[in-house]
């Protein structure tokens, strides 16, 4: 027999309608679970006026408060070091790990016991396989073979939404949001809307051709809410702009700079560094920032070879020189 694309060809493949299904079952089964074995989580849903039963649905999803860093935190450091939210003995667990967000006094300490991992090795294999790595192969950073620059989400263990981070909204496909995750797989702690900060830009299964069901997050995970900039009543987030950069093959390097203009008007400018081209790839992208920001005009100034600063991993491509109001009245620079 020929050897199948999927690592779980049932699941991967279903009509969206049994995949909702399926969801909305594992959804009740984790509200159970959350309101047999874990108090502190039981009492929140039960102050959001959610009880046992109430929740039939993905339909209903929007009755679940949404969990919140700080609100977890908070709760770890009043009961250190894992909080109230485990439903097991931490004696069970087999694994600790901290969370690893960019934000935030200190990491998340979190346990994971046998379920926990099994399940997580279940979410590398679908990954790995869809990406086409076999027994033989050994392998690092991946997404669908048929999807380059975007990951598809496993839709039978996840409910994942994007939301407008400042409404706590729903958006529409193709828009920038705050990624919230409901996990199914957890057997230490129940993971019910958690607002993970992630930006994410969800679009539909049919764009990839590879004949699965599940939803995608193109190019994956673009940027922090943290890392959010309002220019002239527009968010600005630096992750959506180095990605909408990065698609022109001529940019060797890129820098943002925010500022004040006349004393006045926020402004935002974008220095790049060309291997070629020239004002038509200048003009393009400066199109491409705009339409994507809701019209905000971008300064795109070509910068010399060599001038701009080279970065890494994390560090930030962004500076912002904008004056803001002091105490006394006066002007002063940030």
């Amino acid at each position: 027999m020929p050897e199948s694309p999927y690592w779980n060809p049932h699941t991967e493949t279903l009509a969206r309608d049994r995949l909702d299904a399926l969801r909305s079952r594992k959804l009740r089964d984790l509200l159970d679970w959350t309101f047999a074995s874990a108090p502190w989580q039981a009492s929140r849903l039960r102050e959001a006026g959610v009880e046992p039963g109430s929740v039939q649905g993905l339909e209903d999803l929007h009755r679940i408060p949404f969990l919140t860093r700080a609100e977890w935190m908070s709760a770890q450091e009043d009961d250190p070091p894992y909080g109230p939210v485990l439903t097991r003995t931490p004696e069970s667990a087999i694994r600790h790990h901290t969370t690893s967000g960019t934000s935030g006094r200190r990491p998340l300490a979190v346990l994971d016991g046998p379920k926990d991992w099994e399940w997580i090795a279940e979410m590398w294999c679908y990954a790995f396989w869809a990406f086409g790595v076999r027994p033989r192969d050994t392998v690092m950073m991946f997404e669908c073979a048929e999807q380059p620059g975007g990951a598809h989400i496993i839709e039978d263990h996840y409910v994942e939404e994007v939301i407008d981070p400042a409404t706590g909204e729903p958006v529409a496909y193709g828009e920038l949001g705050e990624r919230v995750v409901t996990s199914f797989g957890r057997g230490f702690i129940p993971v019910l809307r958690y607002r993970t900060g992630d930006l994410v830009c969800k679009v539909p299964a049919d764009r990839c051709g590879c004949g699965r069901t599940f939803d995608i997050y193109d190019g994956g995970i673009r940027g922090r809410v943290d890392d959010m900039k309002v220019i002239r009543g527009t968010n600005v987030y630096p992750g959506a702009v180095e990605a909408i950069v990065r698609r022109v093959a001529d940019v060797e390097e890129f820098q943002v700079r925010l500022y004040t203009a006349d004393g006045i008007r926020d402004e935002i400018e974008v220095q790049v560094e060309l291997a070629g081209g020239g004002d038509d790839v200048l003009e393009e992208l400066g199109r491409e920032l705009a339409e994507a920001h809701e019209g905000l005009r971008f300064g795109i100034r070509r910068a010399a070879p060599g001038t701009l600063p080279r970065f890494e991993l994390k560090a930030k491509r962004l500076t912002d020189e904008r004056e803001v109001w002091g105490g006394t009245g006066e002007r002063k620079a940030m």
